[in-house]
């Protein structure tokens, strides 16, 4: 009897020690499109945390899927329904099929992230890398970690409007859908040459370029608008960033469950936005912060990230998610800025209105560019990362794609050329 216990505790002790290794190999990272040891606080000191990519692996019976951000691990399948297990009848003999409609040996159509990311990601496994792309996959993050600590305080300011109605006509920049030349660069400090960029301009067209709000400044936007490019200002609206400078702004009630993957980041809790509130107050009011910043550095547009946060953070609803979002660009519209839409994929035909321009990361890996079409058919563009997939056919969809690394560094190859714009 004793001798049948100590075996039940030895099974137990292996099952959970195998449990525990199974979660420390739930995911992998990569850097400089390399697979690396995966960061620790330790380790982000001296190396951001968003030069890492990070790759999620569902195991059976868990989620998997875009809108969950996790690819099925080695030898499962990604069901129509959501799940990875270990059959899909879909695809041919050996093949798995995921519910968006691609084969292969496993499961290929998932979040990249995604960017956040989670730049936004693609072989056989999505890279997360934001633009903070997570765009409808991801949505792709910029930014280094500020050496200055703040302290989060509860202090509110008025209340300002909340607006949902339809946008009406007004002067901001209002880009034609196709085709266009751009940049995206989020490697937390500006690192583009000017004479790089006027040479772009005067060699390829480049007229469009997407940077951290928090890493350009006005006289840089500035230079940029001499050589005629306009400038999208990049923040994130949906999630808490600890390294930024407003972060002390934000009210405890409000921060979320954390980011899986991101060191320092938290989803927002949107429950009582738009209702009065003391911790709704404060969100609307950095929202509004933000923007003001964007029109005094002189932004044309902005590309607000993390903007479908009631897919990861359960307590807020869609509806909740749908005034925010726009609330987000008529804030925006009011101050003459335009306004790109990022991952909310599943709200396109109730947002198209609001929004000026859509921003995708890895929809030709994840087999989704064809959601956005919506907006290409209303005149209004798409700004299509891509990494190691290529453009597919993003030429014919009149997407305006760019190749770009996982870092979202300068390199960047346009799609609709096939010409190097940057190095």
């Amino acid at each position: 009897m004793l001798l049948n216990s100590y075996l039940l505790l030895a099974v137990a002790f292996f099952a959970a020690a195998s449990d525990v290794e199974a979660k420390r190999t739930h995911y992998r990272c990569f850097r400089n499109g390399r697979e690396v040891d995966c960061p620790t606080r330790t380790s982000t000191k001296t190396t951001p945390i968003r030069s890492y990519i990070r790759v999620n692996l569902a195991r059976e019976g868990e989620r998997c899927g875009v809108r969950f951000g996790e690819r099925c691990a080695r030898g499962l399948c990604c069901s129509t329904v959501g799940y990875c297990g270990r059959t899909n009848n879909h695809c041919g003999s050996g093949f798995c099929q995921s519910s968006w409609g691609q084969c292969g040996l496993t499961s290929t159509s998932t979040r990249r992230t995604s960017t956040r990311r989670t730049s936004s990601r693609t072989t056989t496994t999505t890279y997360r890398t934001r633009i903070s792309s997570r765009t409808t996959t991801t949505s792709t993050r910029s930014s280094t970690r500020s050496s200055t600590t703040t302290t989060r305080s509860s202090t509110t300011t008025t209340r300002p409007p909340t607006t949902t109605s339809a946008p009406s006509a007004g002067n901001w920049w209002k880009p034609a859908a196709y085709p266009i030349t751009w940049q995206i660069n989020y490697p937390g400090t500006w690192n583009l040459n000017m004479n790089t960029v006027q040479s772009a301009v005067n060699s390829h067209g480049l007229s469009v370029i997407n940077l951290d709000l928090f890493d350009i400044s006005a006289s840089q936007i500035n230079q940029l608008h001499g050589m005629g490019v306009k400038v999208i200002c990049y923040f994130s609206a949906g999630s808490y960033e600890d390294w930024r400078a407003d972060a002390g702004s934000y009210p405890k009630a409000i921060i979320g469950p954390s980011y899986d993957g991101w060191d320092g980041e938290n989803w927002l809790n949107l429950a009582g936005w738009d209702n009065g509130t003391p911790s709704g107050n404060s969100l609307k009011n950095i929202i509004v912060k933000r923007l003001d910043m964007a029109k005094t550095k002189g932004c044309d547009a902005v590309d607000p990230d993390n903007v479908d946060s009631y897919e990861s953070n359960r307590s807020n609803t869609k509806q909740q998610q749908l005034n925010f979002n726009k609330f987000l660009a008529n804030e925006a519209h009011a101050r003459g800025i335009a306004i790109g839409l990022k991952n909310d994929s599943p709200q396109i035909k109730e947002l198209l209105p609001y929004f000026d321009f859509a921003v995708t990361e890895s929809c030709v890996s994840d087999n989704m560019c064809q959601l956005w079409q919506p907006f290409v058919d209303a005149g209004k563009p798409v700004f299509a990362i891509e990494y190691s997939r290529g453009c597919g056919n993003l030429k014919s969809l009149k997407q305006n794609g760019l190749l770009k690394d996982l870092e979202l560094g300068t390199r960047a190859t346009d799609c609709t050329t096939g010409k190097q714009i940057f190095s």
